[in-house]
């Protein structure tokens, strides 16, 4: 799937039998979505790569990553990069 085609990117985090299970949200243009969880191969690097291809909405999107918590809102990471067209 194309960068330009995802939409944003938050994690939040699930208590699964009392282990903490973060999930990373692509969201796609249309509205729909594919979910990455915390024990996939990649997952930090995949946050660490965001800024390569998004606009980030922090400075430490891998920190945010690691603490967020079960009972909490996602924490939203990245959004497309807006096409600016030169005049």
């Amino acid at each position: 799937m194309p960068w330009d085609e995802i939409e944003s990117v938050a994690v939040e985090a699930d208590d699964v039998m009392g282990d903490v299970r973060r999930i990373l949200t692509f969201e796609h243009v249309s509205g729909e979505f594919f979910e990455i969880p915390d024990q996939a191969d990649g997952w930090e690097r995949a946050i660490a790569h965001l800024g390569d291809h998004m606009d980030l909405l922090m400075d430490m999107p891998l920190q945010a990553s690691r603490v967020a918590g079960p009972g909490t809102a996602p924490i939203e990471l990245a959004r497309r990069r807006e096409v600016r067209s030169i005049h």
